[in-house]
C-alpha cells in the first residue's frame, strides 16, 4: 500500500505533458489524467480502511 501511496503522490505532483494532441493511440490523456486520480483515491481509501473490493 505504500508503494501505491508514494507513486500517487508523486503523480499528483507532476505537470501534465505539454503536448498538442489530447489522444495518443486512440486514448485520451485527459479523459486518463482526470478519472485515474479518483480511481487511485477510492481504492487507497478502501483498502486502507480493510474494505474488501469484490
Amino acid at each position: 500500500m505504500d508503494d501505491i501511496r508514494k507513486l500517487y503522490n508523486k503523480y499528483l505532483n507532476a505537470s501534465f505533458p505539454n503536448r498538442r494532441v489530447d489522444e495518443i493511440m486512440g486514448i485520451d490523456l485527459v479523459l486518463i489524467d482526470s478519472d485515474a486520480p479518483g480511481l487511485i483515491n477510492k481504492y487507497i481509501h478502501l483498502v486502507g480502511n480493510s474494505l474488501v473490493i469484490k
